[in-house]
C-alpha cells in the first residue's frame, strides 16, 4: 500500500490494511488447501470409474500372453497405473503439508 504512518490516525488505518490483507490472504490459502483437498478426493473416483477398464485390460492380456496387441496394451496400463500412484502421493503429501502448514 505504501503510505507512511504520519500519526496515530494513519498508523491505525495501515493495521487495518494490513489486518484486511492477511484476511483476505488467509481466505485464498484456504481455498487452495480446499483445492488440493478437492483434487485428492477426485482421484479416488477417478480410480473407480476406470476400474472395470483397467480389470479388462488385466484378463485379456492374460488370456491372450501371445497376443502383442494386448500385452502393448497392458505394459501401457502398467506404466499409468504407476504414474497415477505416484500423482496419489504426491497430491496427498501436499495436501497434508499445506493442511499443517495452515493449522500451525
Amino acid at each position: 500500500m505504501g503510505f507512511p504512518p504520519l500519526n496515530k490516525l494513519t498508523a491505525d488505518r495501515a493495521l487495518e490494511g494490513i489486518g484486511t490483507d492477511a484476511t483476505e490472504f488467509y481466505f485464498r490459502m484456504d481455498r487452495a488447501v480446499d483445492q488440493i483437498g478437492q483434487a485428492f478426493d477426485s482421484l479416488a473416483g477417478m480410480a473407480a470409474s476406470w476400474s472395470e477398464a483397467v480389470s479388462f485390460i488385466d484378463a485379456e492380456a492374460a488370456a491372450n500372453p501371445g497376443d502383442a496387441d494386448w500385452q502393448a496394451l497392458l505394459a501401457r496400463k502398467n506404466s499409468q497405473v504407476v504414474d497415477f500412484q505416484a500423482m496419489k502421493t504426491k497430491v496427498k503429501a501436499v495436501r497434508d503439508a499445506a493442511i499443517a502448514a495452515r493449522d500451525a
